[in-house]
């Protein structure tokens, strides 16, 4: 075991994963235009799509994820180590600073981990009274939909949504661009809308259980960068 813990706490290994994890990525960078099955990689969360192609094809992502994987557990020993070893009777936030710059980036690993494995992401296009069920019984309906035209050109437009549950609980829901409605976890995107022909719109329903945690290690990786920064700069002035 202290081996194998001599090797995770090593810079030295940190160097070499990055490494190999460059090599690999430029490896991909020569297979995706090789295959057709990389042009609908986009349309699914990575692991769904990795379970329909061919291991002669998909490799290389798989080689990437383990290399990451050991990064982020290299990662966290060393921070751990760091953190035992210095003293921290003295200039404790230049201590702790890049380790919350590698917490961060742990943290933002993880976000990416379970968007790949639990994202869903998908295209409706409804009309006024129209709706969707989804699995779990849940149910939406679009209501109404608002706009206002000047000279001919939509200056606004929103969406009434009621969502139902399968119990018969009811909310209202209200979706325009850039400010979503937000169901258990689940945007509702309002995309686009024709007024033309019929009166319907295209709606994104996105769910990315990730989105949380690329926010909490954004912003830990933006305070240790900004402590580190200061600190270093306020030091070298003293």
């Amino acid at each position: 075991m202290k081996p194998i813990l001599n090797i995770f706490r090593s810079v030295r290994t940190t160097n070499i994963l990055i490494f190999i994890l460059m090599g690999i990525l430029f490896a991909g960078a020569l297979v995706m235009p090789l295959f057709p099955s990389y042009r609908e990689i986009n349309n699914t969360n990575l692991f769904n799509w990795l379970s329909e192609v061919p291991l002669s094809e998909s490799w290389w992502l798989y080689l990437a994820i383990l290399t990451i994987g050991l990064l982020i557990i290299n990662t966290i020993v060393c921070s751990i180590e760091s953190i035992i070893k210095k003293d921290r009777t003295k200039r404790w936030p230049l201590v702790i600073s890049p380790q919350l710059i590698h917490l961060g980036f742990a943290f933002i690993m993880l976000a990416h981990f379970l968007s790949s494995y639990m994202a869903a992401h998908g295209f409706i296009v409804l009309q006024e009274g129209q709706g969707i069920r989804f699995r779990n019984g849940d149910t939406l309906y679009l209501e109404r939909i608002n706009y206002s035209l000047q000279k001919g050109y939509i200056t606004h437009m929103d969406v009434d949504l009621k969502y139902i549950t399968p119990e018969g609980a009811t909310m209202k829901l209200k979706s325009s661009p850039n400010n979503p409605a937000i169901i258990r976890g689940t945007g509702i995107y309002l995309k686009d809308m024709d007024i033309m022909s019929a009166k319907r719109v295209l709606l994104q329903i996105s769910r990315d259980p990730g989105a949380v945690w690329a926010l909490v290690g954004g912003m830990l990786f933006i305070i240790g960068t900004t402590l580190l920064v200061t600190l270093r700069i306020r030091q070298d002035t003293l």
